[in-house]
């Protein structure tokens, strides 16, 4: 008599079948990695035309038919004083600003700051400040402590992992020539591990609009757009000085609001 045997899997085969399993969930997973990556990019796209966008609205509305714009890219509050206290910043406005026929200023000088800010829980983002500024000498004022003076504009955190370096520049043309009648403002997105050595590189979202007033009087040297770099924006926004301050401070003239 034929004993009947049991059927099943031999040893070879579990171990075959095991395999192709591993294969498969490799694959799933390497598929879903990319799938991750192009919805953080996404993501990250988005919330850059966002900011950058709103960057840009706040800077035009402000800058558009200003003269004599000043600014001082990635300075520390404690920079800025001393130039404060120094009466260094006096010269900017050697000009003196034009008056109604009443005798009355017709304009006033102001000043802008966009401040990257780390939070006391760690949340990162930034904030859009109208500091408070002398008429008679053009320095910031400043409260008992020696803080400036300001008022908050907008602010808002950073979403998630990510977070921007921002810049502030002359704008350029087409054909990369450099237009020094336009502002360009400029964010970049950024990840905690892009600092940690996956040389992972973002494309910065920009936007850009014409100053006016200094377009039309671009040959007159008060009406100027100028900077000043304290340090580079890689220094600025380096891993080692991301919970540092930093800031973009802009000096303006525009027309009096009676």
């Amino acid at each position: 008599m034929k004993k009947n045997r049991k059927k099943g899997f031999t040893l070879v085969e579990l171990i075959v079948v095991m395999a192709i399993i591993s294969i498969f969930m490799v694959m799933i997973f390497s598929i879903m990695a990319v799938v991750g990556k192009i919805a953080s990019d996404i993501n990250s796209k988005t919330v850059t035309d966002q900011i950058v966008t709103n960057m840009s609205s706040v800077l035009e509305k402000k800058l558009k038919y200003a003269t004599n714009v000043k600014v001082f890219k990635y300075y520390k509050e404690s920079e800025m004083s001393e130039l404060n206290a120094d009466g260094k910043l006096k010269y900017l406005y050697e000009y003196p600003l034009n008056t109604y026929p009443d005798g009355t200023l017709a304009e006033e000088i102001k000043c802008f700051r966009i401040n990257f800010i780390v939070r006391e829980n760690g949340e990162k983002g930034y904030v859009y400040e109208q500091l408070s500024v002398d008429q008679s000498t053009g320095a910031i004022k400043t409260d008992a402590s020696g803080k400036f003076l300001f008022s908050k504009v907008f602010n808002d955190s950073y979403y998630g992992k990510i977070y921007f370096d921002f810049d502030v520049s002359y704008a350029t043309a087409e054909d990369g020539t450099v237009v020094d009648t336009a502002m360009q403002t400029s964010l970049t997105p950024y990840t905690t591990s892009d600092l940690n050595g996956d040389n992972i590189i973002r494309t910065a979202e920009k936007n850009s609009f014409l100053l006016e007033n200094i377009n039309i009087n671009k040959s007159v040297e008060k009406y100027k757009l100028s900077f000043s770099e304290k340090r580079t924006k890689a220094e600025a926004f380096s891993p080692t000085s991301l919970d540092e301050e930093k800031a973009i401070y802009i000096y303006y003239v525009t027309r009096k609001v009676l």
